[in-house]
């Protein structure tokens, strides 16, 4: 795992409901059929890592959940994407519905940014790892 995923496997670990709603239960439960693959491949891994994007959108994208689990969520789809390519992230979705949620005011705009530089090309994992570390600091802080 790069250090990029191991900060977004954080980030959705934190924003995860005990509950989740059907589509993203189906979505997170394919990721984990891939990473079960033996030998697990790295166009697998990166498969995986969509799933795992998709998932977390899904959370983000809920107004109904709290605004720190929304942006922990956000925080994680945009690690996850940024470890595959543009072209798988398109055909999935995955820039779609990133495209939205950089958009969504009711998210912290120092959280929407790091979706924008995603999809800007900006996003290459080295870029965004400094901007994540100190986003996830911030939400952290917050709830202590």
């Amino acid at each position: 795992m790069s250090p990029l995923t191991i900060q977004a496997a954080g980030a959705l670990r934190g924003a995860l409901p005990h509950t989740l709603y059907r589509r993203e239960r189906l979505l997170l439960m394919r990721a984990e059929d891939i990473a079960r693959t033996v030998p697990l491949s790295i166009a697998s891994y990166l498969e995986a890592c969509l799933y795992l994007s998709l998932v977390a959108c899904g959370v983000a994208m809920n107004a109904t959940y709290s605004a720190r689990r929304r942006e922990l969520a956000l925080v994680g789809a945009v690690g996850f994407a940024a470890a595959g390519r543009t072209d798988a992230r398109i055909s999935l979705g995955v820039d779609e519905r990133l495209g939205l949620l950089a958009l969504d005011p009711s998210l912290d705009a120092r959280t929407r940014v790091l979706a924008e530089r995603l999809l800007d090309d900006e996003g290459a994992p080295a870029n965004l790892l400094g901007a994540f570390e100190e986003r996830i600091a911030s939400l952290e802080d917050a709830t202590s």
